[in-house]
Formats: C-alpha cells, sequence, structure tokens
C-alpha cells in the first residue's frame, strides 16, 4: 500500500476523463490535446489505477513514468474508461485519492444509455468478445447495461471527491457544440481556453473505425515491439490516423438493433439511475427523453 505519508513530488494527472465508455472520451482526448497547457501520455488509456499494484513503489514509480515529459507548464491527464466501468472495476476512486490527492479533478462523459449499449455491443461483436445478437450479448455480458448507470458509477467518485471536482457533461450537448464544451472543461480546470485547433468535422474513435483496431494488418503492426519502442512515440498524431485508415481491415456488418421488449427491459434497469444523474446535474428536465429514444431506435 501507498505510504500515508507520501505527497506529490513528481508529476501526476491534475485531472482525469473518467468515462464513461463510447462517449467521446477519446475525441474529447483529442480536442484537449490540442491545448498545449494539457499534457497527456502517449497510451490514453494506461488503466493503471484498476489495480491497488498503482500504489506499490514499482507501481507508482511505472505510473509517474508516463507523464515525466511534461513540462512544469502544464497539467496532466489521461482518460481510462475503466474508471467507470463498475462493478468490473472496483476500488478506481480509492486508489486515485490515496495516490493523486485531494485536489484531482474529474471529466465524466455520459450518453444516452441505450444508444451507449448498442454501441458498446457493434464495438465488442466486431473485436469478436460478444455474440451478434444484441439479446444474447446482454444476457451475458451485464457491462451493457451497467456502464451506462453513470449515477452508480459517480457515486463511487463522490465517497472521495466533493462534488464541485466532478464535471458531468452529456454527450450529446458535447457533440452539437465541441469548443464551447472544451472551452467550460478548460474553466473548470482553470486553464487557458485554446479551442481554435479543435476540428469539429472529424470524429474519433467512432463506430465506423475502432471496432476493426483489434484485427488485422494495423493490429499486427501496432502490437510489434519495434513499433511500441521505436515509432509509436515519435509518430505524428496525424500521421498515425492516415497510417491506420490505409491499413484497417474492411468494416464488418453492423449487428441488428435490440428489439423493443430488450429496449424496455433497459429502461427498467437505468430509468432510476437516470433520475439520479438529472439530480446530480441540478437539472429541472430529464437529461433524455426516452420516449424519443425508443421510437429512434425502433426505426433503426
Amino acid at each position: 500500500m501507498a505510504d500515508p505519508n507520501y505527497t506529490k513530488s513528481c508529476r501526476l494527472p491534475d485531472f482525469l476523463i473518467i468515462g464513461a465508455m463510447k462517449c467521446g472520451t477519446t475525441t474529447l482526448y483529442r480536442d484537449l490535446l490540442t491545448n498545449p497547457t494539457v499534457y497527456f501520455p502517449i497510451d490514453k488509456e494506461p488503466d493503471r489505477l484498476t489495480s491497488d499494484e498503482v500504489l506499490s513503489v514499482a507501481g507508482r514509480q511505472s505510473y509517474l513514468d508516463l507523464f515525466a515529459a511534461a513540462s512544469a507548464e502544464q497539467v496532466c491527464s489521461e482518460a481510462s474508461t475503466s474508471s467507470s466501468k463498475l462493478p468490473q472495476f472496483p476500488g478506481v476512486p480509492r486508489r486515485a485519492r490515496e495516490l493523486l490527492g485531494p485536489d484531482l479533478k474529474l471529466v465524466y462523459l455520459v450518453r444516452e444509455p441505450i444508444s451507449r449499449a448498442i454501441s458498446h455491443h457493434h464495438h465488442s461483436f466486431s473485436a469478436g468478445k460478444m455474440p451478434g445478437k444484441f439479446e444474447d450479448a446482454l444476457a451475458s455480458h451485464p457491462e451493457l447495461v451497467d456502464w451506462g448507470k453513470y449515477a452508480m458509477q459517480a457515486r463511487a467518485w463522490l465517497e472521495f471527491y466533493p462534488a464541485e471536482q466532478l464535471k458531468i457533461i452529456p454527450f450529446e450537448e458535447y457533440v452539437a457544440d465541441r469548443k464551447k464544451t472544451v472551452a467550460e472543461i478548460s474553466q473548470f480546470l482553470c486553464i487557458p481556453s485554446e479551442v481554435a485547433l479543435i476540428e469539429e468535422e472529424k470524429a474519433f474513435n467512432n463506430s465506423k473505425t475502432d471496432t476493426r483496431l483489434a484485427t488485422g494488418r494495423w493490429h499486427k503492426m501496432t502490437n510489434h515491439p519495434f513499433y511500441t519502442d521505436w515509432i509509436r512515440p515519435w509518430l505524428p498524431l496525424g500521421v498515425k490516423d492516415r497510417l491506420r485508415d490505409a491499413l484497417l481491415p474492411p468494416l464488418p456488418s453492423k449487428p441488428a438493433a435490440p428489439g423493443p421488449d430488450t429496449i424496455q427491459r433497459i429502461l427498467e434497469r437505468v430509468r432510476d439511475d437516470a433520475a439520479e444523474l438529472q439530480v446530480l446535474l441540478g437539472r429541472k428536465q430529464p437529461v433524455w427523453d426516452f420516449d424519443r429514444v425508443v421510437e429512434r431506435v425502433g426505426k433503426s
């Protein structure tokens, strides 16, 4: 366990993007990367806080090494969506408090939970990790719903951090005006707002690309030690994007959307949580209109 008298003497995250999966975290990461005030490690999702190993001397040093290149003028961050994947990854907020201290700020992107679950299923099915039929996947993968219970996930963090250090952002509002949202996040983080270089026409790691990353030539190349040790650290993101697009395998067929009965079962499981999220956001109106969601999914 970490020394209780330990104080952060080297660079570690000042804020975390804690998720949720399939809610735009990669695009937000890329948007924030355009700000020279913000430093991210080469791996967007190092996932170190999922284990008590990070609290050991070796684990702490390994985490510190991720941010060794950050300058004194920068704020540091990482964007592991495993930070909001209860109950599969418990203890992340506790480890964050112990290692990163009480002043850590948190950014949490949330998305209408049925759409999130469908996108999650598409991603995992295309990677060979879930059955193609949504109903079968739901029966064996409760995370399709659990990771969309955003209030439940947020409560775990609020046990260790005050509400004013947690900024919850609906995905739908973020994609509607990315520059405005990033400016609000910058204000929350108390850093200069740099939004001129954000390319709002580009969405990163969307369902048209990310489902193919675990197979084919791109997967083989990016998992080769020569690439990870010698090429990747020096490869500009724009060049990497073009290389990835050239090497990705064909886009797999999209699985069928869940049926009406399945949608209703999901709604029954997330409705109370969504109401609690509304309270956390301090809103008079629901975050999502589920009647419209049911209608839209039924037409897809």
